[in-house]
């Protein structure tokens, strides 16, 4: 009997062990998780700062604004004179300063 006490104890002692390790391993894996998140979002980031967009030169840019902000187009039906303009501003520095320098947006 006294065995069978001391087996019992030791398997108790190594399942309360291994729960004391599934802990630890679930606590790492939410670390590691969150720092993949973070790495993700940073991945976005620097994958937007490369995006194509961003090659084009000012004068193709300032082209495209045109179409998007003429009066016939379709954004003429949805914004009030200059919020198009201001709009593409706030996109990015880039943006904004094709808008800005582009005389016939104003």
């Amino acid at each position: 009997a006294y065995q069978r006490h001391t087996i019992l104890k030791d398997m108790s002692d190594e399942m309360a062990r291994l729960n004391s390790e599934m802990e630890r391993v679930r606590s790492l894996m939410e670390e590691i998780e969150k720092d993949r998140e973070l790495l993700q979002a940073r991945i976005e980031r620097y994958t937007a700062l490369i995006s194509p967009v961003r090659s084009l030169p000012p004068e193709i840019l300032s082209e495209i604004f045109g179409w998007v902000l003429s009066s016939d187009g379709w954004t003429s039906r949805f914004l009030r004179l200059n919020e198009g303009q201001c709009l593409l501003g706030r996109i990015c520095s880039q943006w904004r300063q094709v808008v800005n320098s582009t005389p016939r947006f104003w």
